[in-house]
């Protein structure tokens, strides 16, 4: 096991991994970091997202956080929606398709991390907050022992840009 200092982040991988692999991931890491894209985003050629401020390699590069999450929210909010995506199971499977991403174990940690079920019909706010907070950590590959304290914080921060933004997440009619 080596472990790598890139600024202020430490990135330890495991020696089953080769040097090609390790490589890859680091590249990806700073990559993601750098870009303030957490979510990775990728880039529309018909959309350009509030707060973007370029590209790297297909994927958006925004200039803090809260715009990489707003556009996150929307996504979901709006398009994904228009799409008929309302389940965890069709928001991921169509946020990380199974040709480039390991899909089911993407759904299954998240679903785990929210309490909700793959087929849960979202439409509370918080459902939507805990969601994107879980998609994070399972596209940065966050750590086990900072998962938690990471889900919280960020599960926060998106019910307070919902709020702040005034973003609608269609809670159920009675």
């Amino acid at each position: 096991m080596f472990l790598v200092a890139v600024d202020t982040y430490f990135l330890i991988f495991a020696p089953d991994l080769s040097l090609e692999i390790y490589v890859s991931l680091l590249i990806l890491y700073l990559l993601m970091v750098g870009l303030n894209n957490p979510l990775n985003i990728r880039t529309s050629t018909a959309y350009t997202w509030q707060g973007q401020v370029g590209s790297q390699r297909g994927f958006c590069s925004f200039d803090n956080l809260v715009s990489c999450r707003r556009a996150g929210l929307y996504l979901i909010m709006r398009s994904y929606r228009r799409a008929g995506c309302y389940t965890p199971q069709r928001i991921i499977a169509r946020w990380a398709p199974a040709c480039e991403n390991p899909t089911c174990d993407y759904i299954t940690f998240v679903c785990e991390m929210c309490g909700l079920k793959p087929d849960t019909h979202m439409h509370l706010t918080n459902d939507f907050a805990s969601l994107l907070a879980a998609m994070e950590i399972f596209e940065q590959g966050i750590p086990s022992s900072i998962r938690r304290g990471y889900f919280e914080d960020a599960r926060s921060e998106y019910l307070r840009i919902i709020k702040l933004f005034n973003i609608q997440c269609y809670e159920k009619q009675n």
